[in-house]
């Protein structure tokens, strides 16, 4: 949950206090909260070498987007709504898509075709899928018969892949876009046994990443036979071209009531706030939390297996951006052990690749240590690294978002 969102439960939840002099439970809490800086921020993101899609601090309460395979279209998802951006042009377009509200991820089928997971048409009806073409404005209606929980889907020009639930157990589906056929396209995935909880297909480099508890493992697509295995992780996504493999995973605790940027005080202020922060954390009802674990990114380097971690930046949602896959994208998390507004970024990961390949740290950069014990956090420490060079700089666009590359 969303920390600022849980304040306005826990708000409501204590109800009226007995002296109005008295500052409330929420606004003690809220005040430990720094109001939203686009100028942070957007600082913050060109240090980093990344993109923000939309404006630094809007309502961007995303829960799912896409890029078109060109790059030139964005999809995204709002709690009610579900648009589709012409990110090239200055103007930046935005539509919205003419199809009923989604009920899980969507994924493009090609340059102008997007399909859509929607609820039934009628109440005990099966799931569906709609394809939403972008030039003729049509949109086309499939049935998914005896299946629930659409998820994970990626799509090709001639089929859509995904999971769903069926008999309580998540599978791998092939749906064709010319019948609606649905089948399943791996005969070796009926020999696993755990429960599958995220899945990508790379048709390019006939490969399959399945993730069960915690747990992420690349196979061959034809034979099913395993390329490699890594824990805590809960999502793999390989790079088009097959040389890197993109891991999520969820991060240590950070805390809730000390978030910083690593540059933003000195090191003895930066120990008097955590005093602070602690002396506050006490007095909290016993059921707050007063730390968070945020989404982390790490990094597979397929030629040695060696894992490497992105220290700099968290989120999820991680996508390579097809049209160059020295680019990446995802849904923002924080920077620097803070979390910020949420934004999806979009940013070159050429620098960091090439450091994994020579095995140099760099700023943002460090060699993963084991499950357990990720790199850590030294805030002091890294202060004296400098940033990555920008190869993209990142200008605001004039509507709110930025440019693609």
């Amino acid at each position: 949950m969303n920390s600022r969102l849980f304040l306005a439960c826990a708000a409501l939840l204590l109800g009226c206090r007995s002296d109005p002099t008295e500052k409330s439970f929420y606004e003690n809490v809220g005040s430990a909260f720094d109001r939203c800086s686009p100028g942070e921020i957007r600082a913050l993101s060109v240090r980093h070498n990344f993109m923000l899609a939309f404006e630094a601090c809007g309502s961007n309460n995303f829960s799912n987007f896409t890029w078109s395979p060109t790059g030139t279209h964005l999809f995204f998802q709002l709690p009610n709504s579900h648009h589709i951006q012409h990110a090239e042009v200055e103007t930046k377009n935005t539509i919205t898509v003419p199809t009923d509200v989604p009920v899980g991820p969507a994924a493009w089928l090609d340059t102008n075709r997007i399909a859509i997971p929607v609820a039934a048409a009628t109440e005990g009806g099966p799931l569906r899928i709609q394809v939403f073409d972008q030039v003729q404005l049509t949109v086309s209606p499939y049935d998914i018969p005896g299946l629930t929980d659409l998820a994970d889907l990626q799509g090709t020009p001639d089929a859509l892949y995904f999971t769903g639930m069926a008999s309580e157990k998540r599978q791998i589906y092939r749906m064709a876009t010319d019948d609606g056929a649905v089948t399943s396209p791996f005969a070796w995935t009926a020999a696993l046994t755990d429960d599958i909880t995220a899945f990508t297909y790379n048709p390019a480099a006939n490969a399959v990443s399945i993730s069960s508890n915690d747990t992420t493992a690349l196979y061959d697509a034809t034979t099913g036979d395993v390329r490699g295995e890594w824990p805590r992780a809960s999502r793999g996504i390989l790079q088009p071209r097959g040389e890197w493999l993109a891991l999520e995973y969820s991060g240590e605790p950070i805390p809730l009531f000390h978030q910083r940027s690593w540059d933003e005080l000195p090191a003895h202020l930066r120990e008097r706030e955590r005093r602070r922060a602690e002396a506050f954390e006490e007095t909290l009802p016993h059921w707050y939390p007063t730390d968070i674990r945020p989404p982390r990114i790490s990094m597979v380097n397929l030629a040695n297996g060696e894992r490497w971690d992105f220290t700099g930046f968290y989120g999820d949602h991680f996508e390579w951006y097809a049209a160059d896959d020295n680019y990446v994208s995802f849904r923002l998390w924080g920077y620097e052990s803070k979390q910020v507004n949420t934004n999806i970024n979009l940013g070159s990961l050429a620098d960091r690749l090439r450091a994994i390949e020579e095995g140099e740290e760099m700023f943002g950069l460090a060699k993963w240590q084991s499950p357990d014990t990720p790199p850590p956090i030294d805030p002091i420490e890294v202060t004296a690294v400098q940033p990555i060079p920008p190869t993209e700089p990142a200008v605001e666009g004039t509507s709110g978002t930025e440019a693609a590359p």
